[in-house]
């Protein structure tokens, strides 16, 4: 069913409807029905209600497309996108921007990795563990972070909050899976 013939709302109950009783939702998108979607990102910025089930209609797609990358990435900058939304805009980055280039053979653009990049500096702690979950999903391309996650540093209190515990989990990983790899400056001077 086109989108034009049902509103935002419709679509998205019949989205949850079909997830809360297991089914796996993969609608496919026709380009119009991108276009409308790609649309109702950028309108509804500012009415977080709405915002929320665009995205959840864009996420739950069989359709990878990097046609909503841009807008994707714009609500990610956005200083007054609350945290939580972030968190679900990122999942759909996820989607549309690493698996539909992945699939295509495309590297991830150098728009979404900067982006990526100030996010690790968000002050929220949930999204910096979703940020470092996305960067994990980049494969070989997430090397670019290297010096970015090798500065960070949780705060004292990690211990007691389990998105900091996580991420704290994800830079360990990150850094034995990068160790070896990248000599420190200061090494390679030694040879």
């Amino acid at each position: 069913m086109a989108f034009e013939a049902m509103n935002i709302d419709e679509r998205y109950e019949s989205v949850i409807s079909r997830l809360k009783k297991g089914s796996r939702v993969l609608d496919k998108l026709s380009p119009t029905e991108i276009t409308f979607l790609k649309n109702a990102l950028i309108q509804n910025k500012k009415n977080p209600s709405i915002l929320v089930k665009v995205i959840c209609l864009i996420e739950n797609t069989r359709t990878l497309t990097t046609e909503f990358e841009p807008e994707l990435i714009a609500l990610l900058k956005e200083p007054t996108v609350d945290g939580n939304i972030k968190i679900y805009l990122l999942n759909a980055c996820r989607k549309h921007s690493i698996d539909a280039r992945i699939k295509s053979g495309e590297r991830l653009s150098a728009d979404f990795l900067m982006c990526l990049k100030d996010l690790l500096l968000h002050p929220s702690p949930e999204v910096l563990e979703w940020t470092l979950r996305v960067i994990d999903e980049c494969g070989p391309q997430g090397v670019f972070f290297y010096k970015e996650i090798k500065k960070i540093r949780p705060k004292f209190l990690w211990i007691f909050n389990k998105h900091l515990r996580a991420s704290v989990q994800l830079i360990d990983m990150f850094h034995r899976r990068w160790a070896g790899g990248f000599k420190e400056e200061s090494n390679k001077t030694d040879s």
